[in-house]
């Protein structure tokens, strides 16, 4: 009786130790392929599908800009160029760009020179939170500017953890105005759009002591929205869809609207249109950017920018809805000229 029992135990150790055996050798396999196809699936999902803009949507010839008002330029997913020929103010800079492949594989390692090439000026910074996609380049341009940055902690400790000074930065602070050269900036508490239904994804602030990150490494801490008021115009930059009633508690003769992430719905566009007044709409982190800015205009897949014009001019239909491509300038008039 005991032999018997002694070779069943073998026996059951003899086929776990083969199942063992089974899981080490196909496991890590199993991993590489589902890994494989992970990316693959990626790589087609997010491919690079040019974008022309619709010609009703084209913005006006850029000329030469008037003494008085701004001048808008596009510089991809949510970052602008906004002067009034005095001062330079940049929000969002990220004009370097990642594959889905460098994201999951590796630490983010920006080229200083694409910065340098899209971005040559900059008096101030503004930024809306701290994931990569809105605030990677922002200290290498402060670096090389002497741009002043401003932004919550978590931007802050980005910045300062590249070499830019404590001193050329401005903890933003939700109803502070703030007089930046020429401008009046008016900072408002914004929300970030829920990601897989997570209302404040990869949150946390920045060390200010980090190297170089993993994208999720990138965290945020805040999110604020800026009315910038300058050449006897303004415009309110807002890069969510997020939004809720008298959250932006100033009009603003331009109104640039995050259209990505969460759908814009009927009432959100009711609520936003009724509260900034704007004349001009100009939508903004529609485009690609897993795709290099140099291959061009490319809209993230699955995003309806018809829709979300249609929803927005709906409520006003005497407000313009401009899209810009990479490059690309805007002249805002003074607000006496609309």
């Amino acid at each position: 009786m005991g032999d018997s029992t002694e070779q069943s135990q073998q026996d059951e150790s003899a086929k776990k130790n083969s199942r063992l055996k089974k899981i080490a050798i196909f496991g890590p396999l199993l991993i590489v392929v589902l890994l494989g196809l992970f990316v693959l699936s990626g790589s087609v999902y997010l491919r690079h599908t040019p974008y022309a803009i619709q010609k009703d949507d084209k913005i006006p010839a850029f000329k030469a800009a008037p003494k008085s008002g701004m001048t808008v330029r596009y510089l991809g997913v949510t970052g602008y160029e906004i002067t009034d020929g005095q001062t330079t103010v940049i929000t969002d800079p990220m004009v370097n760009r990642f594959t889905a492949v460098e994201i999951i594989t590796g630490k983010l390692n920006p080229d200083p020179e694409l910065s340098k090439k899209w971005v040559p000026k900059a008096d101030y910074i503004l930024v809306n939170h701290a994931h990569y996609d809105h605030s990677i380049d922002a200290p290498e341009i402060a670096l090389r500017t002497g741009a002043t940055v401003i932004g919550s902690q978590s931007v802050i400790n980005l910045c300062i953890s590249r070499g830019v000074k404590k001193e050329k930065t401005i903890l933003a602070k939700a109803g502070a105005r703030l007089k930046l050269g020429t401008m009046i900036v008016d900072i408002a508490q914004a929300r970030h759009g829920p990601i897989f239904k997570k209302e404040n994804p990869m949150w946390g602030t920045i060390p200010a002591d980090s190297k170089k990150l993993w994208f999720f490494q990138y965290t945020m801490d805040d999110v604020f929205s800026y009315r910038v008021e300058g050449g006897g115009t303004s415009v309110w930059f807002h890069p969510s869809t997020n939004y809720k009633p008298g959250e932006l508690n100033k009009t603003a003769t331009s109104l640039i609207m995050g259209v990505n992430g969460v759908p814009i719905t009927p009432e959100g566009a009711k609520l936003i249109m009724k509260d900034v007044q704007p004349v001009r709409i100009i939508p903004t982190h529609f485009d690609n950017f897993f795709q290099p800015i140099t291959k061009g205009l490319c809209l993230m897949p699955g995003l309806d920018l018809n829709r979300a014009r249609d929803l927005m001019i709906a409520e006003n239909k005497n407000a313009k809805w401009l899209v810009l491509d990479y490059d690309e300038k805007l002249y805002l008039a003074p607000d006496s000229a609309n």
